[in-house]
């Protein structure tokens, strides 16, 4: 059974081969459908140059150049060079005219001390009582500085003059021992127009009765009026004045 199911399949296998080739024989059958293309060949050689295009519009137009140092005060009108056309520092003082710089033109507190030469504040700059106190450094006022008869009381802080400081041909002083009607050595050389006497002993009174270039005169007496004979200590002070 099997082997004639294998005959069947061979002869239909047989038919199918032969029955076409038959049909060839008696005449070719319609043309079929053309095929897919095939890829491009290689590119070719590059053809000639065309002929040149048109002429483009033009470009715009270019800055103006102007040369260096072409541009000379002639060429520059009057007050058309501003602040801003002027660089940094370009400004330097011998650019500038003689007495254009004025007051208006310098700012508050910018005249500080290093701009000052020195000696270049006279008195004429000073401002009535403008140098106060506070502006005059210690130790700079000298006799030279004051003015004849500047200085009076009112000047003066109590207890400011000492001893020292009185004009030795002008008043002298002393502690002399001396009686009733004695003299005392002043030293002035000259008549004196005050003389200031006092004892030592308590109750005892002194008064000038005299006065001369070189002494002075006492009269010395107790407190009922009674005159002391013995000599004591008197302390006295002479004035001149001029």
């Amino acid at each position: 059974m099997k082997k004639a199911g294998k005959i069947i399949a061979f002869l239909i296998v047989i038919a199918l081969i032969v029955v076409p080739l038959a049909a060839c024989a008696e005449g070719q059958g319609p043309t079929g459908p053309q095929g897919p293309g095939g890829p491009p060949g290689a590119q070719g050689l590059q053809g000639p140059a065309g002929p040149p295009g048109k002429e483009g519009p033009p470009g715009p137009e270019g800055e103006a150049y102007i040369g260096t140092n072409a541009v000379t005060s002639a060429n520059i009108k009057n007050a058309e060079v501003k602040t801003a056309d002027i660089a940094d520092n370009a400004v330097t003082s011998d650019k500038l005219a003689a007495g254009a710089v004025g007051s208006a033109e310098i700012g508050e507190g910018k005249v500080t001390t290093v701009k000052l030469a020195d000696d270049a504040v006279t008195t004429a700059k000073l401002d009535d009582d403008a140098v106060t106190s506070a502006k005059i450094a210690a130790d700079t006022i000298t006799a030279a500085d004051i003015a004849t008869g500047a200085v009076d009381t009112s000047e003066l802080a109590n207890g400011a003059v000492t001893w020292d400081k009185l004009d030795s041909g002008s008043i002298r002083s002393g502690a002399t021992s001396a009686s009733n009607g004695g003299t005392i050595s002043h030293g002035l050389g000259i008549t004196p127009d005050y003389v200031v006497a006092t004892a030592s002993v308590a109750g005892h009174i002194v008064s000038v009765t005299a006065r001369g270039d070189t002494t002075f005169t006492i009269a010395l007496i107790n407190h009922d009026g009674a005159t002391v004979a013995a000599a004591e200590t008197i302390y006295w002070i002479a004035i001149y004045t001029d």
